[in-house]
């Protein structure tokens, strides 16, 4: 599942093909937007850091607040209760006529928090990876019925640890808690999955770790 920049970047697509060629499967990349992508990168790509501790000068914000406010109209379009029923009939699709055994979902950003909750089904999927989820998913997380990994970034604003903190704290006196996996990635902030700039030592390092952690999760847990 995309980022909320969808196909309108291919990364994701190159991704997709580096794990089919690792882990020897199908990967499927759904644009999830249907080609109505809400953000353009080039809209904020001048907006968006790669390393933390940077921050948006008074203009820089104003901007970034008036792109997301022009894409609201979208994002309403694409709120959970519109969604998740078209991820849950692309994916109870994918299963029927292909005949797979077995489903996992791995999400970014948007994507992530599609995934989060498509979690709470083990019927449709078996095992999620949250790559720096984002929008309405923190409500799903203690839900959770399959193997999850959270995969976050060191400086992310849509990542909220004490949130994270309290399931992680819950599951532990949960007999029946899913096997789970919560990471970190230094030198790293919201994005870095989908679109990490390779050019700076630290980010290309960690990267290299979150592609090598999915195909071991996935190993493990499909």
């Amino acid at each position: 599942m995309t980022d909320i920049f969808g196909l309108s970047i291919p990364n994701l697509m190159v991704v997709a093909d580096m794990l089919a060629s690792q882990l020897n499967t199908d990967v499927w990349v759904p644009d999830i937007f249907r080609g109505n992508t809400p953000v353009r990168e080039d809209a904020i790509s001048d907006l968006i850091f790669d390393e933390p501790g940077q921050a948006l000068s008074w203009w820089q914000t104003v901007r970034k607040y008036i792109v997301y406010m022009r894409a609201m109209p979208a994002l309403k379009s694409f709120r959970p209760d519109i969604q998740d029923p078209w991820a849950i009939e692309f994916l109870t699709n994918l299963r029927s006529e292909y005949k797979y055994e077995k489903i996992s979902v791995v999400g970014y950003c948007w994507g992530g928090g599609i995934a989060v909750r498509l979690a709470t089904r083990p019927k449709l999927v078996n095992s999620v990876i949250a790559v720096h989820p984002s929008g309405q998913f923190k409500d799903d997380m203690i839900k959770t019925q399959v193997p999850i990994a959270f995969f976050v970034p060191e400086e992310d604003h849509q990542w909220d640890p004490e949130a994270a903190a309290l399931v992680q704290e819950a599951w532990k006196l949960q007999e029946d808690a899913p096997k789970q996996l919560f990471k970190t990635y230094k030198g790293t902030v919201h994005g870095f999955g989908s679109r990490p700039n390779l050019s700076i030592p630290q980010v290309k390092k960690s990267w290299e770790q979150l592609m090598g952690d999915i195909v071991s999760w996935l190993k493990e847990t499909m």
